[in-house]
């Protein structure tokens, strides 16, 4: 690549287009103001004016949940960004101006193409589903299920596989409502995946057939599906022909296939682990605009995360680029209610065991967690340190219990809190181990890490601290989660400051506390 100093900005900030206002456009704005600060101007080219998190939207037919909208001018706002309404037809990369629709040129020192893919449907005989008019495509099939008239369903994610979940959610959401309303529906899901969830590995796998399994839902692997006309589906490899009342199918993904940048076969934008654009210099893509494999609102935040700190370097900030390694987590809506993760039996027997010898038998067990991985893109905003928790240490008939690992563990070495502070990081082998721990505890409060995600998929209470900037999963302006009902979130006002929020995490955490004991004094426990 040039280096930025063969171009003349006149003294200028270094001036960064983003264009898409969707998961991976607003993170990129998010994490440059984090990581460069005023060293870079950003502009945000999006052709909506709200930003849609999408993915409660395949519960809309069924009631169970909707897509949530936000202003998206506030939000670019927020990121210290500038918005601007157009839609993206071809770049220039010598210029560096990207050309809009409406006649729009816009110049740049850096470009991160975050457009998001575009769908088509896969089969012209079947339902093609659209997350953005789920309730419209699908709500007369729930209907038609409620009353009795469709008795066999075939679900079909097509190849090449973006992302199967839809298909699972709608097969589990479907199978739910019929044994509701004690209608018979035979549910076929068919995927060219290996096996259930292939993505996620074997011990997923497994649990995700055997749920399937348990709700009757026939689950058919490495199916590669023709359908030639209404409600007949073509397995392949073997021939074997599914019959089915409806069809329903997950879209085709397509990539934006700008003019000026180069494209895959299927349109998408080639990057490279840094997430710059192949062949081009100052251009950068993120999200389901490029040809990462896996399309996933999580996996297109950690690829902006890295083209943003590539381009934060290429703008002089003083940060060091990473190589983009994903890691694969999601929620499965199963339509029912929720099946939570549980300890290995003889492990929490053995924490259980320990713990009560070393607690008072009257305190309450207090998990506490302040720091994330340092190698994190956000880990100096997101970590609290354990000086922060100061307000939970002087609450009365309490006992914290430390799960924090990794080099910010050393910090229990300066505690002088008047809670006794129990360090079991260093003994924490596994998950195995914090969830079994986990399970003795009467609640955790924790900064943005996996323990989190942990506790709220164990149903385990939880209080998770989020820095002003969230992780996009987390969504704004709640104080719950639709992904983890027993887990409570506590929001920064200002960015860096942890006082009120930990403040009001004391007072709800004495109060949880008082409700606790008053439940098992009730009980008789």
């Amino acid at each position: 690549m040039t280096d930025r100093d063969e171009r003349d900005t006149g003294g200028q900030r270094f001036s960064v287009l983003i264009v898409g206002g969707g998961v991976a456009g607003l993170e990129a704005a998010f994490a440059l103001r984090e990581l460069a600060g005023d060293r870079v101007a950003v502009t945000v080219l999006s052709a909506g004016e709200d930003f849609v998190y999408r993915p409660l939207s395949v519960g809309e037919p069924f009631n169970r949940s909707h897509a949530e909208h936000y202003d998206l001018a506030g939000l670019v706002s927020e990121a210290g960004a500038e918005l601007v309404h157009g839609t993206l037809t071809a770049v220039d990369s010598e210029a560096r101006v990207a050309h809009t629709a409406e006649g729009g040129e816009l110049s740049y020192d850096a470009l991160l193409v975050a457009t998001g893919a575009r769908i088509e449907p896969a089969y012209e005989h079947a339902t093609s589903v659209d997350d953005a008019r789920m309730d419209e495509l699908l709500h007369g099939l729930v209907q038609d299920i409620e009353e009795g008239y469709t008795h066999q369903l075939a679900i079909v994610v097509p190849a090449p596989m973006p992302w199967p979940f839809p298909g699972y959610e709608l097969a589990l959401m479907a199978s739910e409502r019929a044994y509701d309303m004690q209608s018979e529906l035979a549910v076929t899901l068919l995927t060219p995946e290996r096996m259930a969830m292939e993505v996620f590995g074997d011990q997923v796998s497994r649990e995700v057939a055997a749920l399937l399994a348990e709700r009757h839902i026939e689950l058919v692997t490495s199916a590669y599906c023709e359908i030639l006309q209404s409600q007949q589906v073509v397995v392949h490899p073997g021939g074997r022909v599914v019959h089915a009342t409806r069809v329903i199918a997950l879209p085709r993904l397509l990539g934006p296939a700008l003019s000026g940048l180069p494209a895959d076969g299927g349109g998408f934008v080639p990057v490279d682990e840094y997430g710059r654009v192949r062949g081009v210099d100052w251009v950068w893509g993120a999200g389901d605009a490029t040809d990462v494999l896996i399309k996933q609102g999580g996996v297109a935040a950690q690829l902006a995360d890295v083209a943003a700190r590539s381009i934060a370097e290429r703008a002089g900030a003083a940060v060091q680029p990473h190589p983009f390694s994903p890691h694969v987590e999601g929620v499965l809506m199963t339509g029912g209610t929720p099946r939570y993760l549980r300890a290995d039996p003889a492990r929490a027997v053995a924490w259980k065991e320990r713990l009560d010898r070393l607690t008072s038998p009257t305190s309450r067990r207090v998990g506490i967690v302040w720091a994330g991985r340092p190698a994190h893109n956000n880990d100096r905003w997101r970590s609290a340190g354990l000086k922060a928790f100061a307000p939970l240490a002087s609450l009365p008939g309490v006992t914290l219990v430390s799960l924090q690992k990794g080099p910010a563990a050393a910090q229990a070495g300066q505690y002088f809190g008047a809670a006794p502070l129990l360090n079991l990081g260093a003994e924490i082998v596994d998950f195995d181990d914090t969830m079994a721990i986990l399970e003795t505890l009467d609640f955790l409060v924790t900064v943005d890490t996996a323990v989190g995600h942990l506790a709220g998929a164990m149903g385990r209470p939880a209080f998770i601290l989020l820095a002003h900037a969230p992780d996009w999963r987390w969504l704004l302006h709640r104080s719950d989660t639709p992904w983890y009902p027993s887990v409570r979130l506590f929001r920064q006002n200002t960015s860096g400051v942890w006082d009120d929020v930990m403040a009001s995490v004391a007072d709800q955490a004495y109060r949880f506390s008082i409700a606790s004991r008053s439940a098992a004094h009730a009980s008789g426990a």
